[in-house]
């Protein structure tokens, strides 16, 4: 299957979060990679709610158990990574890794991708998900994972990749342990289903 790596002379999704309202509360969507799975770093979402409310994080909402917090804050995206990866470890006892972005970050997401039309899917949503980077890739990487050959596509645009599964999730090969070995970038993996959830609530 035919790999495909989009070049935009744009900043990366998650530096174009900054608008002229840095006084205001910034709605953030934090990613916690590895909570919850497989019996494994078990963590309730109402604890973690109140342990990051105390925290100082405002309004804070989780999605079932996947490991996304939607919070206001006014705090940079590193201070807020650090302090959330903080209370976790002090108050459950596992050290997650945390990736922090803005709502906006996940509109431009959706809008942006190219499964979808006008911030609508063109397939099966339950085939689609995003693995979100820490950093863009250098394009050496990037070639040298396109050299490779998947079942399944994707496409990267600048800090994102974008894929479509046609036989499940569990089944891909296309996951963040993947796309962090071979682009040398830190990465937490989402479906499009929770994405898309994300955004609104």
């Amino acid at each position: 299957m035919k790999t495909v790596f989009a070049t935009v002379n744009r900043l990366p999704l998650d530096n174009r979060n900054v608008s002229s309202t840095r006084n205001r509360m910034t709605q953030q969507i934090a990613l916690l990679r590895g909570i919850n799975v497989g019996g494994k770093n078990k963590v309730k979402m109402a604890d973690l709610r109140d342990v990051l409310s105390d925290a100082g994080l405002d309004d804070v909402r989780t999605y079932i158990q996947s490991g996304s917090v939607c919070f206001g804050s006014r705090k940079s995206r590193s201070s807020l990574e650090s302090l959330i990866r903080s209370c976790i470890k002090d108050s459950f006892g596992c050290d997650v890794p945390v990736m922090v972005r803005p709502q906006s970050f996940f509109e431009d997401l959706i809008a942006e991708s190219p499964y979808c039309k006008s911030g609508k899917p063109k397939f099966d949503v339950a085939e689609l998900g995003a693995v979100i980077l820490a950093k863009k890739p250098t394009a050496a990487k990037v070639k040298s994972l396109a050299e490779q050959e998947f079942s399944d596509e994707y496409q990267i645009l600048r800090d994102v990749v974008y894929f479509r599964v046609h036989n499940g999730f569990r089944n891909t090969k296309l996951n963040n342990v993947l796309f962090e070995k071979k682009l040398g970038v830190a990465a937490t993996a989402r479906n499009w289903k929770t994405i898309c959830k994300l955004v609104e609530m």
